[in-house]
């Protein structure tokens, strides 16, 4: 994380994707002024304490729980894995949290360390994202395996500035088209994880 994000949080919401409007997203992201970053391959396994038999028991409401995951990420020929701890910090608010995240070089050694530490894979998901940066928004085009596409849009914010954050991330969904009918109220993450998490 940028040294100057430390002391932020996070803000992010998410919207499904009808085929047409995942057709024409580039061209009207290209129209506001977004610039293309460029895409990557991402392999996401879930992770949570092996005595879990349950989504309900890993869901994230209360003020400290968290998401833990293990990323592989492939940009052209290179692969970086990652370890991601998401942590609520308001009840029930799956738009702002606290994130770490640490860089490591197995993506396998990593999920056998977790295992032997008492943890086990819940869920995994593959997609392609394609990145774009608006000022001070970061884009995600999500192609999610056996699910579909969605956007995602992120930037950070203080405590105190959360609110006015997910309203501009909120006007920019509809300057794209997007209804707010279509913006996950927790995350996309959280649908998948009910329809195909195995405990």
């Amino acid at each position: 994380m940028d040294v100057h994000k430390k002391n932020l949080q996070e803000t992010e919401r998410r919207a499904l994707l009808t085929k047409e409007q995942r057709q024409s997203l580039h061209t009207k992201l290209e129209q506001i002024g977004a610039v293309y970053k460029g895409s990557a391959f991402l392999k996401d396994a879930y992770i949570c304490p092996e005595s879990v038999n349950s989504l309900s028991e890993v869901e994230m409401n209360e003020v400290g729980s968290y998401s833990l995951r293990v990323r592989s990420k492939k940009v052209g020929t290179k692969t970086t894995v990652e370890l991601n701890l998401k942590v609520i910090t308001t009840y029930g608010d799956h738009n702002s949290w606290k994130e770490y995240e640490v860089t490591i070089d197995s993506y396998e050694e990593i999920v056998n360390i977790l295992k032997m530490l008492g943890f086990k894979a819940f869920l995994n998901v593959e997609k392609t994202r394609s990145s774009y940066q608006y000022g001070r928004f970061n884009l995600e085009v999500e192609d999610i395996k056996d699910y579909g596409p969605i956007l995602e849009i992120e930037t950070f914010s203080n405590i105190n500035s959360m609110a006015n954050a997910k309203k501009s991330i909120d006007d920019l969904f509809e300057t794209l088209g997007i209804a707010n009918k279509q913006i996950v109220p927790k995350s996309v993450t959280n649908i998948i994880m009910k329809e195909k998490a195995v405990f």
